[in-house]
């Protein structure tokens, strides 16, 4: 059963229209405009890694992108400042100049001790394009992809509005969700509203209608995740028809402690440190590994020769002469 939440603050980022409830994204679109969205938040601080990737952010610095490269044998320092750091090493692998991506940081609902989320900003000089990638982060680890919860007690409904909608922190311009999902928990029957991208003008009161026979319910018709406007209802209208009814479960989903953050899939990082300052160590002992020689393709046999005949019966053999 879906295990509800109260959380004051959270409840700041909804406003109540009739019987319906309005989730904002707050999203600014002009970056680096104030020096408090550089800050790291305290629960993004350190260094993190999944299998591919090695990523930590320093104070007004671009962002640290190291990829593991060659079966996660050699990371090599993609993206970095281009001052304060190591010497690069000159290989085939690594570049000669590092890729420098400025980012900053803006939260989607505020952080405390248990959990938040942040639309993270990343801007690409290359492509001369800003990409905002929204991150959750609980119990040491970070997903891209992730639902805010809200219940409305009055109505005894609870909305897990969907909130990410890019593909990772990539050195490249990330891939951004066609459509996005959101469940909603009428109390009695669990139901999936199908969101898709839009060039409407977005429209933060507006709301979309939906019932069964035990009532109707209202939720957001436009849903702004990043610099993306999604809609659940074409045109003008407001009625969202043929919407899909799920097993009334919540197998699959994992929520963080307080409740405000469900997930359905795995972890995008991991921290591995929370000090910042052990980065080029954990990059320098890594490459400073050898990997072991092949193993042999065929087995080595097991045949004694006896040698020790063999040199004896050396001694007596006559060697022809040609």
């Amino acid at each position: 059963m879906y295990k509800p939440f109260a959380d004051t603050e959270y409840m700041k980022n909804f406003v109540r229209i009739g019987t319906g409830l309005v989730f904002f994204l707050c999203v600014s679109t002009s970056l680096f405009c104030q020096d408090s969205k550089y800050e790291i938040p305290d629960l993004l601080k350190g260094i993190w890694q999944n299998g591919n990737r090695i990523i930590s952010f320093q104070q007004k610095e671009p962002a640290h992108i190291f990829l593991k490269l060659f079966y996660q044998w050699y990371y090599d320092r993609t993206a970095e400042p281009s001052f304060d750091v190591p010497e690069r090493p000159r290989n085939d692998a690594t570049s000669e100049v590092a890729e420098e991506i400025s980012v900053a940081f803006e939260p989607i609902i505020e952080a405390n001790q248990d959990s938040g989320a942040w639309n993270v900003s990343l801007y690409y000089p290359g492509f001369n394009e800003t990409v905002i990638v929204p991150v959750a982060v609980f119990n040491g680890q970070m997903y891209i992809d992730f639902m805010i919860a809200f219940e409305d007690f009055e109505e005894n409904t609870l909305q897990l509005q969907a909130a990410s909608n890019a593909s990772g922190i990539t050195v490249n311009l990330p891939l951004i969700d066609k459509e996005v999902f959101s469940l909603f928990n009428t109390g009695n029957s669990l139901y999936k509203v199908r969101y898709w991208q839009t060039n409407m003008d977005y429209e933060q009161e507006t709301q979309a209608v939906f019932g069964d026979s035990k009532g109707e319910y209202t939720v957001p018709k436009h849903l702004q995740i990043g610099k993306t406007t999604y809609t659940c209802v074409p045109g003008r209208g407001t009625r969202i028809r043929n919407i899909e009814q799920l097993p009334f479960e919540n197998e699959g989903y994992t929520q963080s402690p307080d409740g405000r953050i469900w997930v359905s899939d795995v972890p995008y990082l991991t921290l591995l440190s929370e000090d910042i300052g052990e980065l080029y160590t954990e990059v320098e002992e890594a490459n400073s590994r050898q990997r072991p020689p092949r193993k042999p393709p065929l087995p080595r046999p097991d045949v004694d020769f006896h040698y020790d005949v063999i040199d004896e019966l050396r001694k007596v053999t006559i060697i022809p002469m040609p």
